[in-house]
Parts: C-alpha cells; structure tokens; sequence
C-alpha cells in the first residue's frame, strides 16, 4: 500500500514536471523533446531541467544581444554621470554657462554617433561596406544621411503618448505636462536649449531636462537621468 502511494507520487511529479517543461518559453523544441524522452526516468528528467534552466540563463545573459544591451547601458550611465559632473561644476562657477554648453554638446555628439551605429539601417551599410559593395565615400555619405537634422522648438510643440504615459509640450504658455496612468501629473515649464539639443524643464524652481536622442514627426526618443523613453505623437 505504501508502495503504491510512493509510486503514485513520483508518477505525478513526473507528469507535473513534464507538462511544467512542455508549456514553459525557457526551453527550446529540442530540449522539451528530450525532456519528455526522460519521463521513463524521473531523477534524469528533474537533474536536466535544472542544469538545462541553468545553462539557458546564462547563455541569455551572456549572448552576444544581452553583452551588447549591458554596454550600452553602462555608455549611458556613464554619460548621465558626465553632465551631472558638468551641472556642478556649472552651479558652482567654476564652468560658464558657454564651458557647460560646449562639453554638454561634445558628449551628445558622442552619444548619437554611438546610438546610430546600434540601428539596422547603419548596420546594413556596414555590412555592405565590409563586404566592398559600398565604397567608403558611399558608405560615409549614407551615414550621414542618416544623422537627424536640426532639431527645432516648433518639432517638439504638441502631444506624446506611449503605452502608459502622456506628455504635452504647449507653444504659447511653453508650460508642459507628464501624467501616467493613473492620472498622476507633473506641471511645469519648459524650453528648448539647441545648443545641447535638450528639453529644458523647471518645476518648483528646480532644473531637469530630457536629452534628445531621436526626434521625427511621429516619435521622439529621450533619456532622462538613466532611462530611455519613447513616445509617439497624436
């Protein structure tokens, strides 16, 4: 009788374990089919369902994408921490506003250059370039093409959207609007500074700004503080 329980209860764990491996996104076709081949012997399956979990989590973290992903955001850390440096040094009059305005410019002309080389189009230049098809005057030409033009204060005037959130910049007032989802806001002022291509924000008497990283008709890219965000005009 004891037996029979014993034998039951392994039964069901390995049914439960192989429904568990057959349903889950963590395992690829092959490894479901050769989990399931282990049904016949359970400490076989439950011994490869743990190694195969571990083995499958380290090659997501350490794919090529996900290295790639890391150093990206690691660049954007880093430049966040760089003009946060330059605003006190800016505070404490020991950079001009002009001081400021230069280095700020020279990190964001960094910072684009690294954002473009991430998008498909630059990738398939390259690519045709590497593979002598593109001469480099070709391929230089097409990269530049690529840049986004000069960003002016009319681009920025109107309503953004994405999922959870949305962001009003009005043109007469120049006030702007943040409201999330619950319908939680943030009221200010704001201001357009082209030198660094920064929406500039003042609320309560303190500065923030939102650093442009893409502006097109339809959608705007910005990184505020370490963050990345994108919205799609109405």
């Amino acid at each position: 009788m004891d037996k029979d329980i014993g034998v039951g209860i392994i039964v069901g764990l390995t049914i439960a374990t192989s429904l568990i491996a057959y349903n889950s996104k963590s395992f690829s076709q092959a490894q479901k089919t050769y989990l399931l081949i282990c049904i016949v012997f359970p400490p076989l399956q439950w011994l490869s369902m743990i190694i195969i979990a571990i083995y499958n989590s380290y090659a997501s973290q350490n794919s090529p994408e996900a290295v790639e992903n890391k150093k990206i955001k690691q660049e954007s850390d880093n430049t966040h921490k760089q003009i946060e440096n330059l605003k006190d040094l800016r505070d404490q009059n020991i950079l001009t506003k002009e001081e400021f305005d230069e280095k700020v410019k020279t990190i964001n002309i960094s910072m684009q250059e690294k954002e473009l080389k991430q998008t498909s189009e630059y990738k398939k230049l390259k690519e045709l370039f590497d593979n002598g098809i593109l001469s480099q005057a070709e391929f230089k030409n097409k990269v530049e093409s690529l840049k986004p033009g000069e960003i002016k204060e009319s681009d920025i005037i109107g309503y953004w959207e994405n999922e959870n959130n949305l962001l009003s910049f009005e043109g007469d007032s120049f006030k702007y609007s943040y409201k999330n989802s619950t319908g939680k806001g943030i009221i200010g002022k704001w201001s357009f500074d082209k030198t660094s291509n920064r929406i500039v924000l003042l609320r309560d008497s303190k500065e923030d700004y939102f650093q442009i990283l893409k502006l097109s008709k339809k959608e705007i890219i910005y990184q505020h503080k370490k963050s990345k965000f994108k919205f799609i005009k109405q």
